[in-house]
């Protein structure tokens, strides 16, 4: 298939935004736009993102991401080359990507969209880039990432349970 048109991706952005407002409560600032990477290229540009090398490569081999005569960054840019399916882009979070198979067909899953849109929510309205935000630790950087993480995952469930066939 073609994939979504660039109005069409303007609608289910600007009506995926209004069902996380709804969900979340909270309204966004600023303007979000959604661009569009194909998986090949996402995974070129992926060792110049910021998706973090382990500061503690036991507990990576210990979940099997890699073992321990393999290069981490190496095993660890491989899984997110094939895992990742949206990011919200870290400067500024008014960009929302998404990974798609061919960079030519415009399609996106709306429960990644709403996923990605939390995050864009958060930042706008948490500045997550604030030093509170950052931690020392592993445990403490797990701790961080698991709220940011968990209110996303928790909002894309609630958007797919009241998605599921029409919005009521």
């Amino acid at each position: 298939g073609e994939g979504l048109a660039e109005r069409e991706t303007a609608l289910l952005l600007a009506r995926t935004m209004a069902r996380v407002e709804y969900l979340r409560d909270a309204e966004f600032t600023r303007p979000v736009s959604v661009r569009f990477v194909g998986r090949d290229r996402f995974k070129e540009r992926l060792s110049e993102m910021s998706f973090g090398v382990p500061k503690n490569d036991q507990v990576y081999e210990a979940m099997f991401v890699y073992g321990e005569d393999e290069n981490p960054p190496e095993q660890l840019s491989g899984y997110l080359g094939e895992a990742v399916l949206g990011y919200a882009a870290e400067e500024g979070a008014e960009n929302i990507t998404i990974v798609t198979r061919d960079e030519s067909v415009r399609a996106v899953d709306s429960g990644v969209l709403a996923h990605e849109l939390v995050h864009v929510l958060q930042d706008q309205r948490f500045d997550l880039s604030q030093e509170r935000y950052q931690r020392d630790t592993l445990d403490g950087e797990w701790a961080v990432d698991g709220l940011i993480e968990g209110e996303a995952s928790y909002v894309d469930s609630q958007y797919a349970e009241r998605c599921a066939g029409q919005w009521s």
